[in-house]
């Protein structure tokens, strides 16, 4: 199990010399760069010897997933600019969560939104596919959207579209809200694509490193998810800079988790 964190771009050296396997960047802000910045940043991941394997933050508001706005050609459009860069990155996942994305208003159409989304993933899976990279629905918390909020309903997206690049990021976070950080997750294994792990400082969008107290918890659903044969990569999704003395500590955690599963005669 690789464990990532995302990261500010100034933030690499910093991850690295804590033992971080990756580090997860915006797909928003690669979205914006242009070739010279991206062969910087090309670079800066060389040189700290830190690869660029996942992306969070998808896209900006404009680009509808559900709702009013809706326009396959933006999305399209935006999905093969994104991954031709982050291609180029070496990126294999892209986690969709862009909760503004994805708030609809009172009275729209279920039926509707759904259908919406599931040509927005099919969409921009096609896209992706051809780069050999992967997509992955996430569920939000209720603080972040009224749209797709539980697993069931990223799993039913992933089942409707049905193609084998698109599949779930579980992220614990955004289950405790559903109340389903503590399900069984064996119905979803074949299509859990990667993981999302966090607390927040007081508010959602101040997403940050696992708290200590909570470890004990953290700890029982990641060993949960790896005794049901989870081996891909988990990152630590945060909002704030990197604290040292906290990435510490979550990184240890976490490889703490790895080895007891894999050490089990």
């Amino acid at each position: 199990m690789k464990i990532g964190c995302t990261a500010d771009i100034s933030e690499l050296a910093a991850l690295k010399r804590l033992g971080y396997d990756y580090v997860e960047l915006s797909g928003k802000r690669i979205s914006k760069m242009s070739k010279e910045q991206i062969r910087h940043l090309e670079n800066e991941l060389i040189d700290n010897e830190l690869p660029c394997t996942n992306i969070n933050a998808y896209c900006s508001p404009e680009i509808v997933i559900a709702g009013p706005g809706f326009d396959e050609k933006k999305v399209h459009d935006y999905a093969l600019n994104l991954m031709t860069r982050a291609a180029r990155l070496g990126v294999h996942t892209i986690s969709v969560g862009a909760p503004f994305s994805r708030r609809l208003p009172d009275g729209y159409s279920r039926e509707r939104a759904i259908a919406q989304a599931c040509r927005f993933f099919e969409i921009t899976a096609e896209t992706a596919k051809r780069f050999n990279i992967i997509i992955c629905v996430e569920a939000l918390g209720y603080c972040f959207c009224n749209f797709i909020n539980s697993i069931q309903e990223a799993d039913q997206i992933v089942r409707n579209v049905d193609i084998d690049n698109l599949g779930l990021v579980v992220d614990f976070y955004n289950m405790e809200q559903s109340q389903e950080a503590d399900i069984d997750l064996s119905p979803f294994i074949t299509k859990i694509f990667h993981v999302h792990i966090s607390d927040d400082d007081k508010d959602c969008f101040r997403r940050d490193f696992m708290k200590e107290e909570k470890f004990p918890i953290h700890r029982k659903r990641v060993e949960s998810l790896l005794k049901i044969g989870y081996c891909g990569d988990i990152s630590i999704e945060i909002d704030l800079k990197v604290d040292e003395r906290k990435a510490k500590k979550c990184l240890e955690m976490l490889r703490s988790c790895d080895h007891s599963i894999h050490n089990i005669s």
